[in-house]
């Protein structure tokens, strides 16, 4: 197994799913939830893999983490 760690400095990343057919539900996945664009995607899920039609753009690019108080209790 390899892995493979890429800087995209916002640019295009290549697809793979041409290749290897596994990889579109894996890159299709990492668009829709970190905006990582993929160039030559074989099937382009067009953001509706995962998310709904009212979910946030991207929602895991940009993670903001917030602690409420319930009860008494930290969630």
């Amino acid at each position: 197994m390899d892995n493979i760690h890429i800087v995209t400095d916002g640019k295009n990343v290549p697809s793979v799913s041409d290749v290897y057919s596994c990889a579109l539900l894996v890159e299709n996945e990492i668009k829709e939830l970190f905006g990582v664009e993929f160039d030559g995607l074989v099937v382009d899920f067009g953001g509706k893999l995962m998310l709904g039609e009212s979910s946030p753009i991207s929602p895991q690019a940009d993670i903001e983490i917030i602690r409420r108080e319930k009860g008494g209790k930290n969630e």
